[in-house]
């Protein structure tokens, strides 16, 4: 694995800061239950940044005055680091490690499967292929968007269902429908670098996926489904066929999951990374109660998981929260 050691930032890094409002989420398992909002100087890190060297304190001197510290997203790191550490000039503190999951595009879908699944694994996803293509008249349905016409179908289809979405139920965060969404969208569209995906069953748009193309590299940047459907697996098969189309398209590069380690990203990835969200905060009294409380407060929430596991009580748990939004 690739790490970021202190160092000079070298030529050419495509390493991009900005100043914008960064969130820090304090929930209970998968409720979130407020959120404290704080302009940082913010960076996430993709595969493409992996093998450069970052020297912090000199990213840190480009902070400004009103920003309150540093967010580092996607932070590559070869081993887990302490939650919360005090020094010389800032409080750092880890809320998540994850692995950081990415496609190599490069060579055919069927090689891909085959490097990346077992024969078993293979059979198991064709028969999932068949068995949604029954439940849809015989024929699978996607709906691949690539041009601005079809991208103005999907921005008319996906924010609708987006709603119906667990995602959205639990964490607000369903497709933006705004008009200023919408414009970047399709002008994403205009230069050949925005795909939406749409499957179907029946009369019925059951899962949605956006992508889009930044320097060679796909970012994978909204994805839900109607979980009514949950038995078809409408999650992994929408990730099958969207790669399925990528690799299709021979442009090679890579696929970036983005954030975090969810079940289809670490079932369809090639590589991963060990990464941490990193806030590197002034040492001022209220960044320090904010990393303590929400230290707290995310050790009562991993208790509370535990209990409600040993107690077989856990999965019950999320399937109802995710039915009924709560």
């Amino acid at each position: 694995m690739s790490t970021v050691t202190t160092g000079e930032l070298q030529p050419g890094s495509p390493l991009t800061l900005r100043l914008k409002t960064a969130t820090l989420k304090f929930a209970l398992g998968e409720v979130v239950l407020f959120r404290k909002h704080m302009q940082l100087l913010t960076a996430r890190f993709t595969p493409a940044d992996f093998g450069h060297t970052i020297d912090l304190n000199q990213l840190w001197e480009q902070a400004p005055p009103q920003a309150r510290g540093m967010l580092l997203g996607a932070y590559p790191v070869a081993q887990p680091l302490p939650r919360l550490t005090r020094e010389a000039r800032w409080i750092r503190y880890v809320p998540a490690h994850y692995r950081h999951c990415s496609v190599d595009l490069s060579g055919t879908f069927q090689e891909y499967l085959e490097r990346r699944f077992s024969a078993k694994i293979r059979r198991d996803l064709r028969r999932r292929t068949r068995v949604l293509a029954e439940r849809n008249g015989g024929t699978l349905g996607l709906v691949s968007c690539r041009t601005s016409e079809q991208m103005a179908h999907f921005l008319d289809v996906a924010p609708e269902l987006a709603k119906r979405t667990y995602q959205h139920a639990l964490f607000k965060n369903a497709l933006p429908d705004t008009p200023q969404y919408r414009r970047w969208v399709l002008d994403l569209a205009a230069q050949d670098q925005a795909r939406g995906y749409l499957l179907q069953c029946g009369t019925e748009t059951i899962a949605y996926l956006f992508c889009r193309r930044l320097d060679g590299m796909w970012f994978y940047d909204g994805v839900g489904y109607d979980q009514r459907f949950s038995q078809l697996s409408p999650g992994t098969m929408l990730h099958y066929y969207m790669l399925e189309s990528l690799f299709s398209e021979g442009r090679g590069g890579k696929l970036d999951f983005g954030p975090g380690e969810g079940q289809h990203k670490l079932f369809f990835a090639t590589d991963t990374q060990l990464c941490a969200d990193l806030y590197l905060l002034r040492p001022w009294i209220k960044n320090h109660l904010l990393t303590w409380s929400h230290l707290c407060s995310d050790a009562l929430s991993d208790a509370a998981s535990n209990v409600a596991e040993r107690l077989g009580a856990k999965q019950w748990i999320k399937r109802l929260m995710r039915r009924t939004g709560t």
